[in-house]
């Protein structure tokens, strides 16, 4: 690789809770922008 060098990034655990907890976002396509998700959020969300 050409680029040299690192990166450190620092959350608390609120605000990853946050996020998670937060209002999802999805594309209809390609050429749609992101748009907040107003459909039903399924549970246990997946990934869980």
């Amino acid at each position: 690789s050409i680029f040299k060098g690192s990166a450190v990034c620092v959350y608390s655990m609120a605000d990853i809770r946050a996020v998670f907890n937060g209002p999802y976002a999805h594309k209809e396509s390609a050429d749609h922008r992101w748009v907040q998700y107003d459909g039903r959020i399924p549970y246990p969300r997946p990934g869980t």
